[in-house]
């Protein structure tokens, strides 16, 4: 279990750092979102989520998941 919390904390560095290379892309911020509701960090993912929208993310559950967090 250890080891998938670890393998959650580089996958979130490593989207943090596609987003500082294209910070227009929504679909990162929308994998962002997804990565910090798995941490628990559900307001901070419901940022991203809302970034992604506002970057014209489609998707028909971004809305759940922004209700759910």
């Amino acid at each position: 279990m250890k080891s998938r919390y670890f393998s959650i904390i580089i996958a979130q560095e490593y989207i943090d750092e596609a987003i500082s290379y294209a910070p227009n892309n929504p679909s990162y911020y929308y994998l962002r979102g997804e990565i910090l509701s798995k941490r628990g960090y559900y307001s901070t993912a419901r940022i991203s989520y809302q970034n992604a929208i506002n970057r014209n993310f489609n998707s028909d559950s971004i809305n759940f998941k922004i209700a759910k967090t």
